[in-house]
């Protein structure tokens, strides 16, 4: 019999906001001690196989993980460090990795869970088993991760005509860049689907609150990279909205509120060739500068921005939080009443509305957000 999935978080009890996966589905438990995890571990082993999750720092860098490291149902062990980190851990199933990408490599790690499993129950023709955790894989590929909180950040990626693996890759190079840029802060750098569900498969344009998720991203963020890659079309329509909203938005270099077109790797002729008609740049924008992915360091100005991006970083928060409230109100035929971090507190007395969620332009807008 196959064993189950859980995620074990090793958590120091200072910290106070947890690392948020909102990985539906799968088992999360959190632990405050190494000894506590290595027991954890040896007395769930025969239903669970795990993915560990470790939010360490440079003190505890000689921690001795040598049970788990060989632990053969430990499928693989994550830390959480910073850019600027000199932490380094041996074992072939140990990954260091920054706060911002955690929730995406856990993803793949559990896909391939789910996949391996699958594929051995089939292989021993128990098939309602092997499709059943073939449905669990392909939803967590389709399933984008949600801080389910308004955080504001420095810089925010929106992809366009590129795949989620550029889009991440690009997202750890670009927060080393930050980390060399910054002076005594910690630079965050997040995607767009950290606070916005993917519309690959609908369509953001039929949404009636399309120009309020827009405002809202736009807002909580002043920086925003529009990344481009060699695909021949923008899958996403929301990332497509938005880069449409931004090259009609004549306030963009306002108060330092800026944007740059990236790219992360080469592009082919074609795909360069036809780059002007994918993106749907208009002729006035004839001029378009595409930064290389290492030319960001060398901007003044985006260091500028990175800075004041950091210098009213609460104050965003606050007044993403004011507006959105009041567009709500007046927008909702159901209005709802939101706490700080934009959960649902009640709705109004006639209940909550039946979603059909391929129908993503009949979501609330709650639902939106925390999605």
């Amino acid at each position: 019999m196959f064993s189950k999935l859980q995620i074990a978080e090793l958590r120091s009890p200072k910290i106070v906001q947890p690392i948020l996966l909102n990985l539906s589905g799968v088992d999360h438990q959190t632990l405050y001690n190494l000894d506590e995890l290595n027991a954890h571990v040896s007395t769930h082993s025969k239903l669970w196989s795990f993915i560990l999750l470790l939010d360490l720092n440079d003190q505890f860098s000689d921690v001795d993980m040598d049970y788990l490291k060989r632990h053969h149902r430990v499928l693989a062990i994550f830390i959480c460090v910073k850019p600027n980190s000199n932490i380094r851990f041996d074992g072939a199933n140990v990954f260091p990795v920054y706060k911002e990408l955690i929730s995406y490599r856990i993803k793949l790690c559990a896909i391939r869970f789910f996949e391996d499993c699958s594929k051995a129950f089939l292989a021993s023709n128990e098939i309602h088993a092997g499709l059943a955790l073939k449905v669990r894989a392909n939803f967590l590929k389709q399933q984008r991760f949600t801080s389910q909180q308004i955080q504001a950040c420095h810089v925010l990626i929106i992809p366009l005509n590129t795949t989620d693996s550029n889009t991440y890759d690009y997202q750890q190079r670009l927060l080393e860049s930050c980390y060399r840029l910054c002076g005594e802060y910690e630079p965050s750098v997040c995607t767009i689907h950290d606070y916005l569900p993917s519309y690959i498969n609908s369509d953001f344009y039929k949404s009636e609150d399309a120009n309020i998720l827009c405002n809202y991203v736009t807002g909580i963020c002043p920086i925003r990279i529009y990344l481009v890659g060699n695909e021949i079309c923008i899958p996403d329509s929301m990332c497509k909205y938005a880069f449409e909203h931004e090259l009609h938005n004549t306030n963009r270099f306002q108060d330092h509120d800026t944007y740059r077109i990236v790219k992360n790797e080469p592009i082919s002729a074609s795909v360069q060739l036809d780059l002007r008609k994918i993106l749907n740049i208009g002729e006035q924008l004839v001029n378009v500068i595409i930064q290389e992915y290492h030319d960001i360091e060398n901007d003044i100005e985006f260091a500028t921005a990175l800075e004041h991006s950091n210098s009213n970083l609460r104050g965003r928060e606050k007044s993403t939080n004011m507006k959105l409230q009041e567009s709500v109100a007046s927008s909702s035929e159901s209005p709802f009443e939101f706490s700080a971090a934009f959960r649902i507190i009640k709705q109004a007395q006639d209940g909550a509305k039946n979603h059909d969620d391929d129908d993503a332009g009949d979501r609330d807008i709650n639902t939106e957000i925390q999605c």
